[in-house]
């Protein structure tokens, strides 16, 4: 059964007093009574309440709907109608609502926009809320809320404008208000180094660092070109820095000056040292390392590295009363907590080669254990992929790397250098003076080839497999193998150059001791005459027109003068001469004359110089004497040293030799029934030649010495040889005369020790006298009737050799403490 609501009081029975609050509250109870009874299907109950809702408010939509959708239920045609006609006025109003309610929510926006001077957010809002109204078929041209709009844009727009005009003058006032503080921050900077720079330049005026100070200023002086008070002090600066110069420049001078004397008296000193290091350079050079590539450490794996250390850190004291390879493996694994792995080459070598029998040593590494116990054993271990790996000891390890070795001095060897040959070459010979024997060919250790196989057959033969490889290339030898065999190869490299980089300090000694005496002394009665205005000799006075008063023992008279004056001893002139008045005369005459000269050995004394008297007596009796005497005594010394530093097993020389020119020979040109003389210049060289060839022992204290020292000396003034063209004139042909001491000889001789290679003596006495018979024994006149010679001459040549092994690596200097080594580097 169907129950019905008590029914509502009706509008007119509403007073008219009642307030708005009361109304809103019976239209609210009315629409939830009306939507209420429509949920039960109660369309009369809903019809009724709506009515009443729209009699309170008629705007009420809901109420509105609710009184059409009952009235059709219920069959009202009118309602359906009405429903349809209002359902589309509903919907235009609705969506002119709609279209309101989007313009308003812009103009809400635009206006919070413009509140937040969003301005061009607020004017695109507000020209789109127009556009909407003005665009919307339901809106009214020209309403209300158009124009509100219109004029909220236009105000917009205005306040934008205001706002970029404001914006702009606050972006101009900011730039000027930051450019002010950027000049002012620029300002103050400047102030702020030219400050720090004058006190820097008066720091270092202070301390006599005048071009510091200069520099210093002179930035100032660009920092701020109108201070006065910086360009003062830098004229005053740039005046001290001036006149320092000057005095240094002085002081300097004064230093150089000293140095230079100093380094003349210094090059005044003879090097006696074979080998003279300089220290300042020899501290740069000893830093050298040899060109290699990538080095080996860097292949070790950090994992092997860490385990490396771990050896070489572990000490502990190792006793072993008898244990297997097994045995002590373990135990060293133990200790230190590596792996260790047992190769199969290492227990192929037996139980009993690698058993340890009552070893003990003290308290050390485990690292060198391990070499104490391969020594012993045989057992050779590396560390390969984080583990110790014990291994045979022919067995390679390690990673295979290439690394080159410099074997030039070893393959190439050094070129020998021959000295030449002194002698005199007669004119025509085709041989040239001096001319360079033969030389002989360049020694060598060992070549590229032979080295190549001598390390491939003796260092490790079994690792020169597919991966490991060995090459020679101009000089370098290139190898690709593991470390041990790189050491290995390094120890024999370092053995060969032992031998081939061996120095020997060679020095010959020229000994020359001479003691000479010569004494002379005779009188001649010879030589009355003046007749040497006619071209004669003299003849003595000529009285009583006797013209032929001469001597002819050695031909007519005539023929003697003085383009030919004949020989020595067959003068026509007397000495004394008496006329009697009558028919006869007196003449006589004595010259002492020997057979052979007294001395005039090449380089000793000659009868030359000393006195010479001529004394005549002119009276009846004519008298002319001749007074020879000379007395000479010399004792010399002479040493000539050469010294020479040769490398072992090759032939070197020293020569310091000196040419002289002289005319050889004439040559002959005919020319118009004329001959003419064209001379032939030849050079003579004479000096000290000391060619050698030394060969060291093996033993490093013995030396064999293939010697050639010669010695060649010319005489002066050289002699000449005149002779005739037939009819030209005389010409003049010059023979030298030289000294030639030489030694040819293979010595065996002690290093450091000298030599005596040879010698020779020689003594030469000379008495020579000439004299008239029977007077030259008599008392007095024996002086006066002879003349004696005595002539003694010792001289003694001595050749001394002394050599010495010289190993550059022995000079070498000791290491220099790091101070002392840091002066002479930074000098």
């Amino acid at each position: 059964m169907r129950t019905q609501d008590p029914v509502p009081q009706r509008p007119q029975d509403v007073p008219a007093s009642v307030d708005q609050e009361r109304k809103a509250f019976l239209v609210k109870d009315g629409i939830d009574r009306a939507r209420r009874a429509l949920e039960y299907r109660l369309y009369a109950d809903a019809l009724r309440e709506a009515a009443s809702v729209r009699e309170l408010d008629p705007t009420n939509e809901e109420a509105l709907n609710i009184l059409l959708a009952a009235s059709e239920i219920l069959g009202d045609e009118t309602a359906r109608v009405a429903r349809g006609f209002e359902s589309k006025v509903l919907e235009a109003r609705v969506a002119l609502e709609r279209t309101r309610f989007q313009v308003r929510q812009l103009a809400q926006q635009a206006d919070a926009e413009l509140e937040m001077g969003r301005f061009q957010e607020a004017i695109a809002n507000y020209w789109t809320a127009v556009r909407m109204l003005e665009l919307s078929p339901l809106a009214s041209p020209g309403s209300e809320l158009e124009q509100e709009l219109k004029r909220k844009h236009e105000l917009a727009q205005q306040r934008f404008a205001e706002s970029m005009q404001a914006e702009q003058q606050a972006e101009r006032d900011r730039s000027r208000a930051q450019l002010d503080e950027a000049e002012r921050r620029k300002r103050l900077e400047r102030d702020q180094r030219v400050a720090r720079l004058l006190v820097q330049a008066n720091r270092d005026f202070q301390n006599g660092h005048f071009g510091s100070a200069e520099s210093a200023l002179s930035q100032a002086a660009q920092l701020d070109p109108n201070n006065g008070e910086v360009n003062a002090l830098h004229d005053l600066a740039a005046r001290a820095h001036h006149e320092n110069k000057i005095e240094v420049a002085r002081q300097r001078w004064k230093e150089q000056w000293v140095e230079t004397f100093d380094e003349l008296n210094r090059s005044l000193l003879p090097q006696t040292d074979t080998i003279a290091f300089d220290m300042q350079r020899w501290a740069e050079v000893s830093v050298r390392k040899p060109i290699e590539f990538t080095p080996e450490e860097s292949f070790e794996a950090p994992e092997d590295k860490a385990v490396m250390q771990v050896l070489d850190a572990t000490s502990i004291e190792h006793h072993f009363t008898t244990a297997t390879l097994a045995d002590w493996s373990r135990h060293y694994a133990d200790a230190t907590g590596v792996n260790f792995v047992v190769a199969r080459s290492a227990t192929e070598l037996g139980e009993e080669a690698t058993t340890l029998n009552d070893l003990h040593l003290p308290n050390m590494s485990v690292g060198k254990a391990l070499n104490v116990i391969a020594a012993q054993t045989g057992v050779k271990w590396h560390v390969r992929d984080g583990v110790v790996e014990l291994v045979s000891a022919a067995t390679p390890t390690g990673r295979a790397y290439l690394k080159p070795y410099e074997v030039r001095d070893i393959v190439q060897g050094v070129r020998s250098q021959p000295g030449p040959t002194l002698k005199l070459v007669a004119p025509g010979s085709d041989e040239g003076f001096g001319a360079t024997d033969e030389e002989d060919p360049a020694p060598s250790v060992v070549d590229d080839g032979t080295l190549t196989r001598l390390i491939q057959e003796n260092i490790a033969p079994e690792s020169w497999t597919e991966g490991n490889s060995i090459n020679f290339e101009s000089g370098v030898l290139l190898v690709r193998n593991v470390k041990d065999v790189h050491q290995a190869i390094d120890r024999l490299l370092s053995q060969l150059r032992q031998a081939v980089g061996i120095q020997v300090d060679i020095e010959a000694r020229f000994l020359k001791v001479e003691d000479s005496f010569l004494e002379d002394i005779g009188v001649d009665f010879r030589g009355l005459g003046d007749q040497s205005s006619e071209g004669r000799a003299g003849r003595g006075l000529e009285r009583n027109n006797r013209s032929n008063l001469r001597f002819d023992d050695f031909g007519r008279p005539e023929q003697i003068n003085a383009a030919a004056p004949g020989q020595i001893g067959s003068g026509t002139e007397p000495g004394a001469f008496y006329d009697d008045g009558g028919d006869g005369d007196i003449m006589g005459r004595t010259e002492n004359l020997y057979d052979r000269a007294l001395g005039g050995r090449p380089g000793g004394l000659d009868n030359s110089g000393g006195l010479a008297l001529q004394y005549a007596y002119l009276d009846d009796t004519e008298l002319q004497l001749i007074l020879r005497a000379v007395a000479k005594q010399e004792r010399s010394e002479e040493i000539v040293a050469p010294r020479l530093l040769v490398y072992n097993n090759t032939r070197a020389h020293m020569q310091a030799l000196r040419s002289t020119s002289y005319i050889s020979d004439f040559g002959v040109e005919i020319a118009q029934a004329a001959a003419v003389a064209n001379p032939v210049v030849g050079v003579v060289r004479d000096g000290v030649v000391l060619d050698v060839r030394p060969v060291v022992s093996a033993d490093r204290r013995f030396i064999t010495m293939e010697l050639r020292p010669t010695v060649m000396s010319l005489q002066f003034p050289i002699p000449t040889f005149t002779t005739t063209l037939g009819a030209g004139q005389p010409v003049s042909i010059q023979l030298p005369v030289t000294n030639l001491q030489s030694v040819r000889t293979t010595v065996t001789m002690p290093d450091g020790g000298s030599i005596l290679l040879g010698g020779m003596k020689l003594a030469e006495r000379q008495n020579q006298v000439s004299g008239v018979p029977i007077l030259q024994d008599l008392p007095g006149l024996s002086l006066l009737f002879s003349r004696k010679g005595n002539y003694v001459l010792d001289r003694k040549i001595i050749i001394l050799i002394r050599a010495r092994i010289v190993m550059t690596e022995e000079h070498e200097p000791a290491a220099l403490p790091d101070a002392l080594e840091t002066l002479l580097t930074n000098r």
